[in-house]
């Protein structure tokens, strides 16, 4: 049975009916998959991650350096990004900030198959949500992933209350 809004004198039942459609085309539309871009340049890395992604019914596109990088996320506005950290042309921490800038809402998760201490620290500071080291674990990525994700619907929650 429709969840029916609260009863006006002036709605009559058709109008009652046409605000009943009106909700549930929105709850459809909030419902969208959310959407992941996965930027490695090594192509087995991405085909695997994006498989395991699609399982877990998210839609994902993938790029293999930076400037598709930069492009995807242009054209597809990501709700969340995995990216290697070392790409053919350049690493992912020297464009952090312009992408953080442009999309501050988007959870960046850095793979890298040649993590340190300082790599970590530097990720972390400029901001990255994490650092995780390859061979790629896809079962905990996507642990890490669905946690960013649920930190940037808090956060996303937060500031609309605030607004309100």
């Amino acid at each position: 049975m429709a969840r029916r809004w609260p009863q006006q004198s002036s709605l009559d039942e058709a109008e009652a009916d046409a605000r009943d459609e009106t909700c549930s085309d929105w709850t459809k539309n909030s419902m969208a998959k959310m959407k992941i871009l996965v930027v490695d340049d090594d192509s087995l890395v991405r085909t695997s991650i994006r498989a395991y992604l699609r399982e877990l019914d998210y839609e994902v596109t993938e790029a293999g350096s930076l400037n598709a990088a930069k492009d995807a996320f242009r054209a597809f506005r990501p709700d969340a990004a995995i990216m290697d950290y070392c790409l053919p042309d350049g690493a992912v921490l020297d464009v952090l900030p312009q992408l953080k800038a442009h999309y501050p809402w988007v959870p960046l998760i850095l793979l890298t198959g040649h993590g340190t201490i300082e790599l970590a620290v530097r990720a972390l500071k400029e901001p990255a949500e994490q650092l995780l080291t390859k061979p790629v674990h896809i079962s905990t990525d996507a642990v890490v992933l669905e946690r960013a994700l649920a930190n940037q619907r808090n956060v996303q929650k937060k500031y609309a209350d605030r607004a309100s």
